[in-house]
């Protein structure tokens, strides 16, 4: 578990070293000011799940039914503050980027910032089904996911990068599509069976 855990801090927090290795001084420092601004968002919400943790544990043994309804209620929230980021940023991206960074690294990172909301509405879903895994204690399947994760981050995320370094954010966001595919495909399989 421990190492799962490192997993998901290393497909969260790559972005800095990928894009420092591709790119100017400028485009790193826009790049890592805004994965540290994206993390301390995605940590908030985050929290939201680690707040429901024993619940959902307790739920997972009792009342499958009940767990289950609560994960997509959790995930609905993750799912509404990335929206709510991308119409933010899609009306006031521009003015926002500007006033957290200099315009000259606004610039720089402004194309990815509807990424990065839709990475952060989604993000949820891995610690979502790293939980899952620890309930149903497959502990290989919560290493398995996570590794996967961090695969497809980097499948995605590099060539994106060297034709762009800010578009390492695709993926990370690639990533999360695959946690959110797992959760689904676990929900079917257990009321298949």
């Amino acid at each position: 578990l421990v190492a799962t855990q490192l997993l998901q801090l290393v497909s969260a927090t790559l972005g800095t070293v990928v894009v420092s290795g591709l790119a100017d001084v400028i485009t790193i420092n826009a790049y890592a000011a805004i994965e540290r601004l994206f993390n301390l968002s995605a940590a908030v919400v985050v929290s939201l799940y680690l707040a429901s943790y024993p619940r959902l544990a307790v739920l997972f043994y009792q009342d499958r039914a009940t767990y289950w309804a609560k994960v997509w209620r959790l995930l609905m929230a993750g799912g509404a503050i990335g929206v709510m980021a991308i119409v933010v940023l899609a009306f006031y991206g521009e003015t926002l980027l500007t006033f957290y960074l200099s315009g000259l690294l606004a610039q720089k990172i402004a194309p990815v910032m509807l990424p990065f909301a839709a990475w952060l509405g989604l993000y949820l879903s891995q610690h979502v089904l790293t939980g899952y895994f620890v309930f149903a204690q497959r502990n290989g399947a919560v290493f398995a996911v996570n590794a996967l994760i961090l695969l497809v981050t980097v499948g995605v995320g590099y060539p994106m990068a060297r034709h762009d370094p800010v578009l390492w954010v695709y993926g990370m966001l690639a990533g999360q599509v695959v946690a959110v595919i797992w959760l689904v495909l676990s929900y079917h399989r257990e009321y298949r069976s």
